[in-house]
């Protein structure tokens, strides 16, 4: 299974080196690290050829105009052949490892599509850096398929983590490409690969290990960015998002007949919990079931997993 490593970097040459390091450093490597500059304008064209001469496998992408963030992920992703996909913010890093942990799950569970683990914070105040903690991998659980939840939670449900936390098999990432408006994710594309992951019917998986440094300082163009809460900006996010869901249902054939289903998509979380339980009793409420079968079955097929999930649950943990 070979493995690729894409980071996207915009005017980041402070912090893009220690991104490309973490990758290169890991305990098994990348067999391709490609870094997608999205046409910066500080010293990240210097900064990245120094890694060049210090890393001659490292791939960079130049764009020749500013895209935006989901650009550089279609770049990234058109210019990688590899079986698996780990994405990297430039200003982010990695756990020396992460990837041999991921890359382990992705090869003992081959139903898995797209992994998701935990992050820790730090800051970028003089003196501070990530140090992963030592510590036993944590647990995976299984999130099983998500179209339906995705799709009937208000807002979309976002099964997944921000950017560097997540890997996922490449016909899973490739799918969702080319999108017609990419500038309408010039950030915070992460939710383009995690909403569109879900409706893809990937299964995804969580590790509960944090194995990412999500780092903190003020160029973050989401955390503690307050030009969010705007009302400007929050309506063009959801006009995005609107038509990104859109998209995305005739990308993958999804109609509203999709609904009756939900007693299906329930099984295939092996650990639902009580809330998952109510809120698919609910959809199947609403949205009713093939006529093949009734409500009464379904509602009764659900319980009888929802118990069993939670009697081995209980089982486990002694």
């Amino acid at each position: 299974m070979k493995t690729a490593c894409l980071v996207n970097n915009y005017n980041y040459a402070s912090y893009v080196g220690f991104a490309v390091e973490s990758a290169f450093e890991q305990t098994a490597a990348f067999d391709q690290v490609i870094v997608v500059d999205d046409c910066s304008t500080d010293d990240s064209a210097d900064v990245l050829a120094a890694l060049q001469s210090k890393y001659p496998s490292l791939i960079v992408l130049h764009h020749t105009e500013n895209r935006g963030q989901l650009a550089a992920f279609e770049s990234g992703i058109a210019a990688t052949a590899c079986d698996v996909l780990f994405f990297l913010d430039a200003d982010d890093v990695y756990a020396p490892n992460y990837l041999a942990t991921a890359r382990k799950i992705f090869i003992e569970k081959s139903d898995c599509d797209f992994l998701f683990c935990a992050h820790k914070e730090f800051s970028d105040s003089p003196g501070c850096s990530f140090v992963a903690d030592e510590q036993p991998q944590g647990a995976i659980t299984c999130e099983g398929r998500s179209v339906l939840r995705t799709l009937l939670s208000t807002p979309p449900l976002f099964i997944g983590a921000p950017t560097s936390c997540l890997s996922m098999r490449r016909n899973v990432a490739a799918a969702l490409f080319p999108y017609h408006w990419p500038r309408d994710w010039v950030t915070r594309a992460d939710e383009v690969l995690v909403i569109g992951a879900s409706l893809s019917g990937a299964r995804k998986f969580r590790l509960s290990t944090p194995l990412i440094g999500y780092r903190l300082h003020g160029k973050n163009d989401y955390f503690g960015n307050k030009k969010w809460l705007t009302p400007d900006s929050q309506y063009t996010y959801v006009v995005a998002r609107t038509k990104l869901l859109a998209f995305l249902c005739d990308r993958f054939g999804i109609s509203k007949e999709i609904r009756k289903l939900a007693f299906l998509e329930f099984r295939t979380m092996p650990t639902p919990s009580v809330q998952m339980y109510r809120d698919y009793c609910k959809w199947i409420f609403r949205h009713g079931v093939p006529v093949s079968t009734s409500r009464v079955r379904c509602f009764l097929g659900m319980t009888k997993w929802f118990v069993n999930a939670k009697y081995q649950a209980m089982r486990n943990s002694r």
